[in-house]
């Protein structure tokens, strides 16, 4: 099990490495941020589920579960994406 501390006074335990730990941290992150204009339906059910993910300071995985509805709604917000980013963080997410 490793431990992380950061400046802002956060402590992390995981099994992840470092390097895997920022890389699934900042996916999801950015999964958050897509979704968080959203006030309800499976947007916001995602943006939730994200925020919990992204908060959990014990064993954090940087995974979670998402319903065939909520990936269909990645999929069609998707359809709308140009920046390679967003298409890399929906494409992840739509896959798992």
């Amino acid at each position: 099990m490793n431990i992380f501390f950061f400046e802002d006074g956060i402590k992390v335990t995981t099994k992840l490495s470092l390097n895997e730990y920022l890389k699934r941290y900042n996916r999801l992150d950015y999964l958050r941020v897509l979704t968080e204009g959203y006030i309800d339906g499976e947007g916001y059910n995602i943006f939730k589920k994200a925020l919990r993910a992204e908060n959990k300071n014990e064993n954090f995985t940087g995974i979670i579960r998402l319903s065939h509805i909520e990936k269909e709604f990645l999929s069609y917000m998707l359809d709308a994406a140009d920046d390679p980013k967003d298409i890399e963080t929906l494409n992840y997410y739509i896959r798992v």
